[in-house]
């Protein structure tokens, strides 16, 4: 059996402020959504820091991390990024040290150069420090995480040797946001991992990973097998078309204010962006749409750049209220805008905790025949095989051998398949009055255990019994099951 690489999914929060939302509400939400994160299942959370804009409330990406590691016990929780420009390395290393160590482990930094914006004024920094100084900023931050004592001789930086207490003894590598050949260049020759931003698509971050790789095959040490993190816009709807007029809707009212925030220090010209345009390429490049269309944005993002991390921007809805899906008449006029990461949380949960073609994929040979209705699999889910019957009720194969895989000279057929979770009974928590559950209701599971559980989407009630109290049948979407081969 041939096991590839596990993926893994995050969440990718801005603190975007939409129209009719204050700083501290963003803030709050942005908080909570790393909360339902870590409940839904995401292997990580990741926020961003931008200064004296709309377009991200959140300055201090290190400080906001803190606070949600306090209130998480498993996700790890990472910056992307933190403004180096703007910061001294040595400070900012001992501050995701000390969240290193008393998370156990679970904080990651991630840093980047910034641009030429007037938080450079603001912290006296300069412009010099921006357009020349990240090498040597980088460098003076990996010093000081790596070893028990730093001190430095450079030309932006100049101190006696200090011992570093607490040490970043234990953490991972920072990772470098990467938009261009220089910082890709910059990031491979220190061995350390890139962040992709949403801007670019498959196309140009397998480009970039591409010249990381050829970097690491000249022989730098450590640019080869390091694992790299995309940032991608995750949105789920019922259609792709609602999908992407709830992201049409909404977007345009924050980016527009948003970037234009972005005031260079030294009155240079920056090109205006078409706001609908750049929407429309978001959409287009991105899992934005139905569960089906968003699997296969995302498989493709796979076999295209080879990437095994995508993080999910989740604020994109979180203008006005989109209008509610299939089976959420209940939602219909509630204000969807505070809790729009956390609703969007649930939906992508359907797609990231249950495609998982990347987390377990599983190969059997399967000779020259494809999967049909009748065929016993072999399943991994989790970390346990199962055996499943294909019933044309119940499974829907979605793709038959993309790819052939060579192991042991012996070649290997994958595809993937589509199932029903099945059903579980569940009462409505409080009233038990006859109505479909929505999402995000709490309800008591009435199966073998009597547990309270969040609806992660949208429930198809399929049936409604009484027996003192009321009871429903809510049949959750399985989605990506696994990637299968038929046993025996």
């Amino acid at each position: 059996m041939n096991q590839t690489r596990q993926a893994r999914a995050g969440v990718f929060l801005l603190a975007a402020r939409f129209p009719g939302m204050t700083a501290g509400q963003v803030l709050a939400d942005t908080v909570e959504a790393i909360v339902a994160a870590e409940a839904a299942g995401f292997d990580d959370a990741w926020i961003a820091e931008h200064h004296f804009m709309s377009y991200g409330v959140c300055p201090s990406a290190v400080t906001l991390a803190g606070l949600a590691l306090g209130r998480t016990s498993r996700i790890r929780v990472g910056t992307a990024v933190s403004v180096l420009s703007s910061r001294h390395p040595v400070a900012l290393a001992e501050e995701a040290a000390v969240l290193h160590h008393a998370s156990g482990g679970r904080f990651v930094l991630g840093v980047g150069r910034g641009g030429p914006w007037t938080d450079l004024e603001v912290f006296g920094t300069g412009l010099d420090r921006f357009e020349r100084g990240f090498p040597e900023s980088l460098d003076l931050l990996c010093a000081a995480l790596t070893r028990d004592r730093v001190g430095a001789d450079g030309e932006f930086f100049r101190f006696r040797e200090v011992p570093m207490s607490p040490g970043g003894d234990g953490m991972p590598p920072p990772l470098v946001a990467c938009t261009s050949p220089g910082t890709v260049a910059l990031a491979a020759a220190r061995g350390l991992p890139m962040l992709l931003g949403l801007h670019i698509g498959d196309e140009e971050k397998a480009a970039l990973i591409a010249d990381y790789r050829r970097i690491g095959a000249a022989g730098v040490s450590g640019a080869s097998g390091v694992e790299h993190v995309a940032a991608v816009v995750g949105h789920v709807a019922d259609t792709t078309e609602r999908a992407v007029a709830e992201l049409t809707a909404a977007m345009p009212g924050w980016l527009e204010p948003g970037l234009a925030g972005y005031v260079p220090v030294d009155g240079r010209s920056i090109p205006e962006r078409d706001i609908a345009a750049y929407v429309d390429l978001l959409c287009r490049i991105h899992p934005v749409g139905s569960p089906d269309h968003c699997v296969e944005k995302i498989t493709r993002t796979y076999r295209r750049t080879g990437l095994r991390h995508l993080v999910y921007m989740v604020e994109g809805g979180g203008g006005p209220p989109p209008p509610p899906p299939r089976h959420h008449r209940a939602a219909r006029g509630r204000s969807a805008a505070p809790g729009a990461p956390r609703l969007a949380v649930h939906q992508l949960r359907l797609l990231v905790q249950d495609l998982r073609p990347g987390r377990d994929e599983v190969t059997q040979g399967l000779g020259g025949g494809g999967v049909e209705d009748g065929d016993t699999v072999t399943v991994l889910e989790g970390q346990a095989h199962t055996e499943v019957t294909l019933q044309r009720a119940a499974h829907r194969v979605t793709r038959q051998a993309p790819q052939e895989l060579a192991a042991g000279g012996l070649v290997r057929r994958r595809c993937l398949v589509v199932g029903e979770r099945g059903a579980r009974p569940v009462t409505p928590f409080g009233q038990f009055a006859d109505h479909r559950p929505r999402v995000g209701e709490r309800v008591a599971d009435a199966g073998d255990e009597r547990r309270v559980i969040d609806l992660p989407r949208p429930g198809l009630v399929e049936q409604i019994v009484g027996n003192g109290q009321r009871h429903c049948w809510v049949s959750f979407r399985k989605g990506l099951i696994s990637t299968l081969g038929k046993a025996g």
